[in-house]
């Protein structure tokens, strides 16, 4: 996972990413695993984002619910992204000279990285496979 996009006024986007990369894997083989498994790692990763939404969601702060409604979710064939367009958020994420940082998306990351690998196992060869 990345840090946060951005801060600052000019950045309206905040996001994290979750990915597969295939680390550890020789050069050329990942592409041969990506091809022959392309649609069970994109169930997998969309699986796993999933999840992570759900814990980004439960850790955002609430005051008028804005924020939290406003998290979604893009995914690509290696890549999940988690954001919202909402101005606030990075004040909210890293805070501002005023206000202390409420870091709900890091939180997220931080309880989606120690089930991440588990979550894409288990939806690439747990039961009914």
């Amino acid at each position: 996972m990345r840090r946060p996009g951005g801060g600052g006024q000019r950045q309206a986007r905040l996001s994290y990413y979750l990915g597969f990369f295939g680390e550890g894997i020789p050069y050329g083989e990942g592409k041969k695993i990506m091809k022959t498994y392309e649609k069970e790692i994109q169930s997998a990763l969309i699986a796993t984002a999933v999840t992570a939404l759900g814990y980004a969601q439960e850790e955002c702060p609430v005051r008028t619910g804005r924020l939290r409604e406003s998290l979604t979710l893009r995914c690509n064939n290696k890549t999940a992204e988690i954001g919202t367009k909402v101005e606030y958020a990075a004040a909210v994420e890293l805070g501002t000279r005023k206000s202390q940082p409420n870091p709900f998306l890091s939180r997220a990351a931080s309880r989606i990285k120690g089930k991440a690998g588990r979550i894409f196992i288990n939806e690439m060869f747990g039961a009914g496979k």
